[in-house]
């Protein structure tokens, strides 16, 4: 069964805008967002330039799955999926973080 995160990135991060959590699955959790957002946010974002990996271990076996995002135009966030096990988010308050990939004139 697949998963639906709902992710505000900010909840995760100290003041300098670093990863607050020393370690854990908060730690994971945050790192794995900040994978999503920077494959989201790469200039020419393709799977095989910037391939976003699935996390998920279905049946604990490693998904081979790719994940496939896109960015509302409306709200700004980052929709997810994994086209295989269908774990899927949305993440928020991404923009201008570590991960931001886009070019500053385009912020």
């Amino acid at each position: 069964m697949s998963n639906t995160w709902m992710t505000n990135i900010q909840h995760f991060l100290d003041e300098d805008g670093n990863i607050a959590p020393i370690d854990g699955p908060a730690r994971r959790i945050a790192e794995y967002s900040g994978v999503i957002i920077s494959c989201a946010t790469s200039p020419g974002k393709d799977a095989d330039t910037h391939p976003c990996k699935c996390r998920r271990r279905p049946g604990r076996k490693k998904c081979a799955g790719l994940i496939e995002t896109d960015i509302d135009r409306l709200t700004n966030d980052i929709f997810w999926q994994c086209p295989l096990c269908h774990d899927n988010g949305r993440i928020s308050h991404w923009q201008g973080t570590q991960w931001d990939k886009r070019k500053m004139n385009d912020r």
